[in-house]
């Protein structure tokens, strides 16, 4: 799937398409200046290790605050942008984006619907104060949680991530983030992050195979 600005695909449900779009965005965001450029090098591709196909594989973008703008030119509304959880609102009732200068990782079904987002903290990251002390979170997550208290919707919980079958590969791996399942793919090797916790039922036969 490449980073398309093409107009909101009807016939998956909105927050998805809405998500899609956004994740179009997010990927034509690493040319547009050089911190970008060097945060793309310098992270992504040193740190990590990965190759340009990797990110365009892995649809790996980076928030730069103009995806609700973006948004509203494809004709999506208010309430169908608020749908995704990956927005509030401010003081004066304007659209804000959570992850603005984050690393975003979509979670992408067989056809390339974006599903999902993690977003990773990077030093372009405003601040998040709190009683004057910074408390900001090394990644955020798409809101899908009912103890949510905005973009509640029914077509994803985590739980989704969570029912995997463990026993497909000959390796399994769990880590801890994205970056680092994506940096430990290989072809015999299985590879999921724990969204919120690691489900009951993949216990028994994740600790049952390491016996």
């Amino acid at each position: 799937m490449t980073a398309t600005s093409t107009p909101p695909d009807k016939k998956i449900p909105t927050p998805f398409a809405v998500m899609t779009a956004m994740t179009a965005y997010y990927r034509t965001r690493w040319d547009t200046t050089p911190e970008l450029r060097a945060l793309l090098r310098d992270r992504l591709m040193v740190h990590y290790g990965w190759t340009a196909q990797t990110i365009e594989q892995f649809g790996v973008g980076f928030d730069d605050d103009g995806v609700a703008e973006h948004l509203k030119g494809l004709d999506f509304s208010r309430e169908d942008i608020l749908s995704t959880g990956a927005f509030r609102t401010d003081s004066y009732n304007s659209l804000v984006s959570r992850f603005v200068g984050r690393i975003v990782f979509p979670y992408l079904d067989k056809d390339g619907t974006t599903l999902y987002f993690v977003a990773r903290q990077t030093a372009l990251t405003p601040p998040y104060l709190k009683d004057g002390k910074d408390v900001t979170s090394k990644y955020l997550k798409t809101k899908v949680h009912e103890r949510d208290d905005d973009g509640i919707w029914p077509l994803v919980k985590n739980v989704i991530w969570q029912t995997h079958e463990p026993g497909r590969h000959p390796v399994g791996i769990v880590a801890e983030g994205i970056p680092d399942a994506i940096s430990g793919l290989g072809p015999n090797l299985g590879i999921s992050t724990v969204v919120d916790r690691l489900a009951m039922t993949m216990r028994p036969p994740l600790i049952g195979r390491n016996a």
